[in-house]
């Protein structure tokens, strides 16, 4: 027995030798153990340098063709290329010349000794404005523009009207819109409008309102109607009052007028009669009319 184990342990041992020099041994037809070596060799070869340099030279061509899309890159608010800086030097705002920026064509000489260009644009507008046309250097006054093609000309400025004219005023002594202190309306059939105001001088006084639309020199009609002559003071708005002895006419039913000249401003005009001890003349209307 031990004899026979002896030989199958010898026998195993060669068949293990042999599996194990056929996996070495090159051409054995071990075709898995040739594909492990060569990824080995792979592997160690495109470790270290190569890899670097690959991923080196894949990043400069990249950062290279990003360059050359945005040397060229179109501005959105104007649509026009966008030059960079490092492709001219310039400043990072610098556009590249478009339609807008073409040089206009070059101006051809006339026998008349003006020049005219190639081409002149059509007006679109129908009216040019003054506005736009410069003042040449030197003058006092601005270039009239010349109107378009089938412009509307525009209409002139209305002419102001005219500062009103000075009209005469007359008002009654007895009107509601007068002021009588102690004095009394009577009638008279002689007066104007039938009535006038009596009873005047000493504490009784009248004040006559009215109004003139223009300012300057008047010319102010008193009519009144007197037997004798008498005196009385007239103050106009409130001023130093002027003294005036009037002339009578024989009895109390003959009107008469005395004038004298004030200088007025527009507005309101008060008028007051009046003698603080003397009797007075009845007063029948106060004329206005202008110097």
């Amino acid at each position: 027995m031990g004899t026979e184990a002896g030989k199958n342990q010898q026998q195993q041992t060669a068949v293990i030798d042999r599996i194990n020099a056929r996996r070495v041994r090159p051409g054995s037809g071990g075709g898995s153990d040739r594909y492990q070596g060569a990824r080995r060799a792979n592997v160690r070869g495109w470790s270290g340098p190569r890899r670097f340099a690959f991923t080196a030279g894949f990043l400069g061509a990249l950062l290279a063709v990003l360059a050359v899309s945005l040397s060229a890159r179109p501005d959105h608010t104007t649509g026009q290329a966008v030059v960079l800086p490092w492709m001219t030097g310039g400043a990072p705002d610098q556009v590249a010349s478009g339609p807008a920026l073409a040089t206009p064509p070059a101006a051809t000489p006339t026998p008349g000794g003006s020049a005219t260009s190639e081409s002149s644009p059509t007006p679109s507008a129908t009216t040019v404005s003054a506005a736009a046309v410069p003042t040449p250097a030197g003058s006092g006054s601005p270039v009239t523009p010349r109107a378009a093609a089938g412009a509307t000309p525009r209409p002139a400025s209305p002419t102001p009207p005219p500062f009103p004219a000075a009209s005469p005023v007359a008002v009654q002594a007895e009107d509601p819109g007068n002021e009588l202190h102690g004095a009394l309306v009577g009638k008279c059939p002689t007066c104007e409008g039938g009535a006038k105001v009596i009873y005047l001088g000493g504490s009784n006084y009248l004040v006559v309102h009215t109004a003139v639309a223009v300012a300057g020199r008047w010319n102010v009609s008193v009519s009144y109607e007197s037997a004798v002559s008498r005196p009385l003071k007239v103050g106009v708005n409130g001023a130093s009052p002027r003294t005036f002895t009037v002339a009578g006419g024989g009895d109390w039913l003959t009107p008469k007028v005395f004038t004298f000249p004030v200088d007025l401003t527009a507005g309101p005009v008060s008028f007051r009669f009046y003698h603080e001890t003397d009797q007075m003349p009845d007063l029948d209307k106060v004329f206005l009319s202008p110097a």
